[in-house]
């Protein structure tokens, strides 16, 4: 039996609010996740992980390229970077590939790159260099799906100019952040509880 639905059907909503609840499961007891969610889900009339497909998809339909930034490095932790963004990066550009032909470009710190590149051919995606992608071009293929993987840098003024030369480049459609820290407006790089990993 094949059931087929709309996008905004009562199903799909259902569906979606049972992958938001799941998500957000608060298995590390930080005791935030929940408030932030809430606060979240307070400013938009959908569940907000069917948001971001639709996002996605309105903004992937038809291909192109789309940018993942991944890798959350702490010393004397994960001194070689967490493992759930690759992982996650991997997943979804595997789905967006097959779905819309979408080429996915994953920048990450250089100390993530044999794990990026390890959790990518998992999933069955060949993984290319921006030479390589230069030598001999391809349009994404749902059946060959292909990504690139490009070190980015950590020192802040170098990030900007890559940023600005990779844009330029690349021209994408979509930029996704999975289990990337970022600074607040404070400057200061925080865990979920708000407890300050700037170091």
């Amino acid at each position: 039996m094949t059931i087929h639905t709309q996008a905004d059907s009562p199903l799909v909503d259902l569906i979606a609010n049972n992958v938001d609840h799941l998500i957000n499961l608060d298995i590390s007891g930080y005791g935030v996740i929940a408030a932030l969610y809430q606060a979240a889900r307070a400013l938009h009339d959908r569940p907000l992980t069917l948001l971001a497909a639709q996002r996605l998809r309105d903004r992937l339909q038809g291909g192109g390229t789309f940018f993942v930034t991944s890798g959350w490095i702490m010393p004397g932790t994960f001194p070689y970077g967490e493992t759930d963004g690759p992982i996650g990066a991997a997943t979804l550009g595997r789905a967006l590939g097959i779905a819309f032909n979408a080429r996915m470009i994953i920048l990450t710190e250089e100390r993530m790159l044999d794990c990026t590149v390890a959790a990518c051919r998992a999933a069955g995606i060949s993984v290319l260099t921006e030479a390589d992608l230069k030598i001999a071009p391809r349009p994404p293929h749902p059946q060959f799906l292909h990504c690139v993987i490009i070190p980015f840098p950590i020192d802040d003024d170098d990030a900007v100019i890559e940023s600005e030369r990779l844009f330029e480049t690349y021209e994408p459609k979509a930029l996704v952040a999975i289990e990337k820290n970022g600074p607040n407006h404070k400057g200061q790089y925080a865990m979920v509880d708000g407890s300050d990993n700037s170091d």
